[in-house]
């Protein structure tokens, strides 16, 4: 008798895929951008695209009451789905629709400060709440957010359209968020200052929509996305949409002072564990040509060089020339 295959079997990806294939058949109208990467996007006239991008949040699987305040989880809430924005080039954010089911036991001052939290990141990066569904639930508080942005079409980047040859690029440090949320997790009674560092990372991520502006308007890079899952996931999506492989030099990958100390502190763990597996950074990973890398500097001086895409498909990581095996896994759900 065949096995029924269940959601873990498949895993949060394996789903995304099913959900593609069935629904690329449905659609009628065209598309710029569909299901498989960081948000929707489509024409609305000449020359202007409408993106869109949904994230949910649910109590004890991405944040837990006892180690966020509400206002940090509304804030949160608003900054992930800012980074799907950022993922897809030079969009302008401007409406935001908010799905909020909580139970009915919840303090109204709760209710308040998830609020205050969401309208925070809002005023930060002129963004408009303008509606949304608020429900009860039987235990655990779910957020579900989806916002609207405009972007000229030519400043869309995609995953997909990376080349052999380019470079791998990010903008910024990794593995100081999942290191914030190990100290949490490991319930640190009195952090450090550079241990307080890592937790906020974590706590109030900001997304990165002037690099991505910068970037997208320079014409320099080929293909882009966040790193919401993870660096190794990300680079994992890039080279599975453009059809590719990479080569990555670890040694390159940004790490922080605090990260470090923290890593030796705790037993000397691995922080390029916590650089490819971390999740939840925020930052853009993107491919360029090597002869573009010394103006892409020049926009965004924390630019980093981490590797090379290949024609190869697979990724192979590297410690200065001497290849590296280590599980590489990212965070997914359903398994």
């Amino acid at each position: 008798m065949k096995k029924i295959k269940v959601l873990k079997d498949i895993g949060e990806f394996g789903l995304i895929d099913l959900i593609r294939r069935k629904v690329r058949r449905e659609v009628k109208y065209p598309v710029l951008v569909g299901i498989g990467d960081d948000a929707f996007a489509a024409d609305l006239r000449k020359g202007r695209s409408l993106v869109v991008t949904k994230d949910m949040l649910i109590e004890n699987i991405h944040f837990k009451n006892a180690w966020a305040t509400p206002f940090e989880i509304g804030y949160k809430s608003i900054a992930v789905n800012l980074s799907d924005l950022a993922a897809m080039g030079a969009v302008k954010p401007l409406y935001c629709l908010v799905g909020l089911g909580v139970p009915g036991g919840t303090s109204v001052d709760y209710v308040d400060k998830l609020y205050t939290g969401m309208l925070s990141a809002c005023k930060k990066y002129s963004l408009a709440i303008v509606g949304g569904d608020t429900v009860s639930t039987r235990k655990d508080i779910v957020i579900s957010i989806t916002l609207l942005g405009e972007a000229d079409r030519r400043n869309i980047i995609k995953r997909s359209c990376a080349k052999p040859g380019d470079i791998l690029l990010v903008s910024g440090p990794f593995g100081d968020s999942g290191a914030g949320l190990f100290l949490m997790e490991k319930g640190s009674k009195r952090p450090s200052s550079e241990e307080k560092y890592l937790i906020r990372k974590h706590l109030l991520p900001e997304p990165r929509l002037k690099e991505a502006e910068k970037l997208s308007k320079s014409g320099k890079i080929t293909s882009l996305i966040d790193s919401s899952d993870g660096l190794a996931a990300s680079i994992k999506f890039i080279t599975q949409e453009s059809r590719s492989g990479a080569k990555v030099s670890l040694e390159n990958i940004p790490i922080s002072a605090q990260l470090k100390k923290m890593c030796k502190k705790y037993g000397n763990m691995d922080p390029y564990n916590f650089a490819l597996n971390g999740g939840e950074e925020y930052e853009l990973v993107y491919t360029a040509k090597p002869k573009d890398f010394k103006f892409i500097k020049r926009l965004v001086p924390s630019v980093r060089s981490i590797g090379l895409i290949t024609s190869i498909k697979g990724i192979d990581y590297y410690l200065y020339g001497k290849k590296k095996e280590f599980k590489k896994n990212g965070f997914e759900h359903f398994r």
